[in-house]
């Protein structure tokens, strides 16, 4: 949807920029998200704000977390799209 929104010479560009947010977000909710957001925050090594509990999705089902983390991408690629054509990756 959005590389029909820029010029034919960025498609390529934008095309990359939306595969890159993807990744990145994948790797990083599975490495640090989705416990920050449910991990157990009463466990003696949590802080009481952010959990520790289920870093790298050892206990979870992999359903709950592909959703989880298609909404984080979600956040990340509105952004990418407001930015479209204004900034340039070199």
């Amino acid at each position: 949807l959005e590389a029909g929104a820029v010029k034919a010479g960025n498609v390529q560009n934008i095309m990359f920029k939306n595969m890159m947010d993807a990744a990145i977000c994948c790797i990083t909710y599975w490495v640090v998200g989705y416990g920050v957001a449910y991990g157990d925050t009463t466990s003696p090594d949590a802080n009481g704000f952010i959990g520790v509990e289920n870093i790298l999705i050892e206990s979870e089902t992999w359903a709950d977390w592909f959703f989880h983390m298609a909404f984080a991408c979600t956040a990340s690629t509105i952004v990418s799209g407001a930015v479209a054509e204004r900034l340039k990756l070199e």
